[in-house]
């Protein structure tokens, strides 16, 4: 399990409940059969994630594998994306013995392209002597392969941390950059050649910087920046400010200070996007809500509290619709003019984890770091910017994925980071023991690329166990009745197709 998987689970701990989505089928899976135990009943009612993940810790050191499959199930219906409690549900039920509900979702986590190989644990060892098994394990393992037509663009010849945040002037070709951890700017040519173009000044609210829009028709460099432990220059006083900044782009002066109100609470501006008229809007991780910036005045715009984490944010083409993705509960669309928001979806494919989102042709480009693999994904809508069309990885598992974040549209092309340490370092701001800081790599992936030939629809677990069943019972010889038939060959394609 990688860091970010492991940031993850513990993140579920610290989240309080929500509002819970549809039930997906999956969720239907009953442990063991139709009638409830008491353990169930009461499981089915918990929303806290901390006292479920308790309840984990429980029932796995008694090892009461089918109280653990209550737990986990729960645990992935308030977080449906978490592709990690999927794993852990399907460990459970292996441990159990269950073994269709195993497969049922080891295959939700293969169709979705995840690379997770349950050859590489024990816990499964009761579900392996099958040729379903087999099927699905080789699936599985296929998504491991690194996929992709994406290159490294250049590495940023700079040693300062935590560099968080990318834009790019068209007008003089050159890419701006912003550190979580100095609150330096940063101003590099196409090759990486960076220098410093302005530094941090907390008396000007000037802080820790976490997101960067360019804005060339208005000549403008809109700054999303925030007090928090990891800035260096951090004043216990000022924990939770944050403001916008707006800088002329030419010199780096500073035209106007738009300061996010401070209600106790505190505010990361993670995300920026832009109007034709110049109106900014701007996603704030922490309040789980969205700023919106016209003509000088910055207000609250929209929020809920069934969001957990905002992160990425686009504008559609029409400006009509915002993009919002939620860390942990996917991309949503807001209408602007009705102020709904609702929850896009797209098949079995996975929607969660989302750190950068970017619109491109009525295209949706999604940064998924909370994935297995962390992976470049390419959602195609239809006419009404809602309902998702096809869903398809453009990048996954490249050695360069360490932890893609953010990234900014140019021309045809995606820029963006990926090796971003944030979740290497501790909330000082100061790298984990182990932890070597390294410069960014910064991936240049082509968008306007051919769709995939759509693969062969794959036959349902259950037609696939009912085909082999007889397949096995065909070839069975008499003296020897358990003989199995060869397992199916892995299909190639995509990951997740």
């Amino acid at each position: 399990m990688n860091r970010v998987s492991i940031f993850i689970l513990a993140a579920l701990c610290l989240l309080a409940a929500l509002t819970l989505p549809v039930q997906p089928a999956w969720a239907q899976l009953k442990p063991g059969g139709v009638s409830q135990s008491p353990v169930e009943v009461e499981v089915n009612q918990m929303n806290d994630l901390a006292a479920l993940m308790q309840r984990v810790e429980e029932y796995e050191s008694k090892k009461e594998w089918r109280n653990l499959a209550f737990a986990w199930r729960r645990i992935s219906l308030l977080r449906p994306y978490s592709t990690d409690a999927l794993y852990q549900l399907a460990r459970a039920y292996a441990l159990d013995k269950n073994l269709p509900n195993s497969y049922d979702i080891l295959v939700k986590l293969q169709k979705q392209g995840m690379r997770y190989d349950p050859d590489q644990s024990d816990d499964f060892k009761n579900i392996r002597d099958t040729s379903v098994y087999e099927y699905i394990a080789k699936n599985l393992q296929a998504n491991a392969r690194p996929f992709g037509k994406g290159t490294v663009a250049f590495t940023l010849k700079s040693d300062v941390e935590l560099i968080e945040s990318i834009g790019y002037d068209a007008k003089t070709n050159s890419f701006f950059f912003g550190s979580v951890r100095t609150g330096e700017i940063l101003k590099s040519d196409a090759n990486g050649n960076a220098k410093s173009w302005l530094k941090a000044d907390p008396g000007e609210s000037h802080w820790g910087v976490f997101s960067l829009l360019v804005d060339r028709a208005r000549n403008r460099l809109w700054v999303g920046t925030a007090a928090q432990p990891m800035f260096n220059g951090y004043d216990a006083t000022d924990f939770g400010r944050a403001a916008i900044l707006e800088l002329d782009l030419d010199s780096g002066k500073r035209l106007a200070v738009h300061t996010i109100p401070y209600d106790g609470v505190g505010h990361i501006p993670v995300a920026m996007t832009q109007a034709k008229d110049g109106t900014l809007y701007i996603s704030d991780a922490l309040i789980r809500g969205i700023y919106r910036l016209s003509k000088g005045k910055l207000e609250p715009f929209f929020g809920s509290d069934a969001f957990t984490s905002l992160r990425g944010i686009a504008l559609s083409a029409d400006e009509q619709l915002l993009y919002i993705s939620d860390y942990e509960l996917g991309v949503h669309v807001l209408s602007i003019a009705q102020l709904r928001a609702i929850p896009m979806t797209a098949g079995d494919q996975n929607m969660g984890g989302v750190e950068g989102l970017y619109l491109h042709n009525n295209e949706l480009m999604m940064l998924q770091t909370g994935t297995y693999p962390t992976r470049l994904q390419r959602v195609v809508l239809q006419n009404d910017g809602v309902t998702v069309k096809v869903s398809v990885p453009l990048e996954a598992n490249k050695p360069e994925f360490q932890e893609p974040t953010v990234g900014v549209v140019i021309n045809s092309d995606l820029y963006y980071i990926t090796n971003s340490q944030l979740l290497g370092y501790g909330v000082d701001g100061k790298p984990i023991a182990g932890i070597k800081p390294q410069r960014r790599v910064i991936y240049r992936t082509p968008l306007n690329q051919p769709l995939p030939a759509a693969p062969p629809t794959p036959a349902s677990l259950k037609n696939r166990m009912r085909q082999l069943q007889e397949q096995r019972e065909k070839a069975a010889a008499p003296a020897n009745p358990d003989a199995a038939p060869k397992a199916p060959e892995v299909v190639e394609q995509p990951p997740g197709q």
